[in-house]
């Protein structure tokens, strides 16, 4: 989770649980995408990103009092059936973020 942080803010990625924006600018990227089933908060940042560029605005991460987020699905599933997930996405990025089916450990229902 420390690598994951620490890359999320080094890269600009509003990734995890709270992201909040303007709700003009949310209008104006079009909000999250209903395509995708993974990763739709890193696709949302990145068009808010180039939208603050675009009106020479400030695109920010804030950091200072980070939230503890949910490691319960490491937990539930553990390395072994995670990291065919992760394989997948790192061969066929596109595909998996777009297969529910290929995102089986955030939408099989299991708890």
């Amino acid at each position: 989770m420390a690598f994951w942080n620490a890359a999320s803010r080094g890269l600009r990625w509003a990734a995890g649980a709270f992201v909040y924006c303007e709700a003009a600018a949310f209008r104006s990227v079009g909000g999250f995408s209903e395509e995708l089933y993974a990763a739709e908060e890193l696709e949302f940042s990145g068009r808010l990103k180039r939208l603050a560029r675009e009106r020479g605005l400030e695109f920010r991460i804030l950091h200072r009092h980070p939230l503890q987020t949910s490691a319960r699905k490491l937990h539930l599933y553990g390395w072994r059936e995670l990291a065919p997930v992760f394989g997948r996405f790192l061969l066929h990025p596109r595909r998996v973020l777009r297969s529910a089916e290929d995102c089986s450990p955030w939408y099989d229902g299991r708890r």
